[in-house]
């Protein structure tokens, strides 16, 4: 209040025209630039607050990215354990699975053969190889099926998922010696890598058909 007051003298005095006392003006400016400090202070506290979150978010992404891989185990087909199986017997543990080939396995004009392969005493993958015959025309082929939900993967079946993307299902086809070979990889409700040949140029299509549904 003091200094308020006597400020309020000095303009009074000034427009009167009297002369100026001498004003100390230090601890004013004292003042500004402490407070000019504090304001840089918390500037940097606000950048830095703001860089760190950006740096753990950084790293929860990549965290949320790579922590699937660390745990996926990679094996062969050819070293794998395995073992035959039939229709019957499959549908007891794989329903959902083996719906998709039941007109192969119940069908007149088509057959279906089995194969269960084994890591560390699990299930993981099951080869279905497949053949029919339709109005004179042949299609064969192998479908291989997850049965680990992406915790094993075989290392002859990776490279499917590499493969050029369609519209519903990644696939390339070639036309050699007469047949259309194809090759897809499908991820819905398991992951399905297939091989398959044949005359007809839409039997990847009709395939895909069963393995979707």
């Amino acid at each position: 209040m003091e200094r308020d007051y006597m400020l309020d003298n000095v303009f009074r005095a000034y427009f009167a025209g009297a002369e100026l006392p001498a004003l100390d003006l230090t601890a004013a400016k004292q003042a500004l630039r402490a407070e000019r400090v504090r304001q840089k202070r918390r500037r940097g506290v606000a950048i830095g607050l703001v860089s760190a979150a950006a740096c753990l978010l950084v790293a929860v992404v990549l965290c949320i990215n790579l922590l699937p891989a660390l745990f996926v185990h990679t094996y062969t087909i050819a070293e794998a354990e395995h073992h035959t199986a039939d229709y019957t017997s499959l549908r007891e543990d794989y329903a959902d699975v083996m719906q998709k080939f039941s007109h192969f396995s119940l069908s007149s004009n088509a057959s279906a053969e089995y194969t269960v392969y084994e890591v560390e005493g699990r299930e993981v993958l099951l080869q279905a190889d497949l053949r029919m015959v339709s109005g004179g025309t042949r299609m064969s082929g192998s479908v291989y099926v997850d049965l680990s939900d992406g915790a094993y993967v075989a290392e002859e079946l990776r490279s499917y998922a590499e493969l050029e993307e369609g519209a519903s299902y990644r696939y390339t086809t070639e036309y050699i010696n007469g047949e259309y070979v194809s090759r897809a990889y499908y991820e819905g409700d398991r992951i399905y890598c297939v091989d398959l040949s044949s005359q007809r140029s839409n039997a990847l299509e009709y395939l895909m058909t069963y393995l979707m549904r």
